[in-house]
């Protein structure tokens, strides 16, 4: 929830910069009893006469993970049975050693199959996606011989995308 309740101010902080989000009357009024100026505290990134069309989404995406991993970090864990019925209806992949050794062997070695053809399948749809999202704003911004080129990767990705996990859906019909 954090990532997606921050990600909208946070968007609209580093496209635009903080002139744009905090008014010039709190600034000025700000600048006059402190002497503080947050002018320009943050450059607009989605400026692309100043910036690279690339850096203002890593910036985005990487305040995003940072705020992601606090919020994470600075919470209580849930419970081993809401961990346990979790795991139990959903099957996610990463780490859940104390769960999994619940199950009995042959269970655990299948899940460990289909998560290790999950990632890979997540590999190949985390190209296709970044690749689309490439294309297109190249060509949003006038890059045309980068969009085409993001564009062909992105056909090629998404169909190993497809290929790779069609193995495993069809394992649970």
């Amino acid at each position: 929830m954090v990532g997606i309740l921050g990600a909208f101010p946070v968007g609209y902080t580093v496209w635009f910069g903080s002139d744009a989000v905090i008014p010039g009357a709190a600034r000025a009024w700000l600048h006059r009893i402190s002497g503080v100026s947050l002018d320009g505290l943050v450059p607009a990134f989605g400026d692309l006469n100043r910036f690279p069309f690339w850096a203002g989404f890593t910036i985005i995406f990487g305040l995003g993970w940072i705020a992601i991993l606090s919020a994470t970090l600075l919470t209580r864990p849930e419970s081993m049975d809401v961990l346990r019925k979790f795991y139990r209806d959903v099957r996610p992949i990463g780490f859940w050693g104390p769960v999994k050794a619940e199950l009995p062997p042959e269970e655990r070695k299948a899940i460990n199959a289909r998560a290790r053809a999950e990632v890979i399948a997540c590999c190949w749809g985390v190209s296709c996606y970044f690749s689309m999202v490439l294309a297109a704003f190249s060509a949003f911004g006038g890059h045309f011989e980068l969009a085409v080129l993001s564009g062909i990767a992105s056909l090629a990705t998404g169909a190993m995308f497809i290929q790779t996990l069609a193995p495993s859906e069809r394992v649970e019909t």
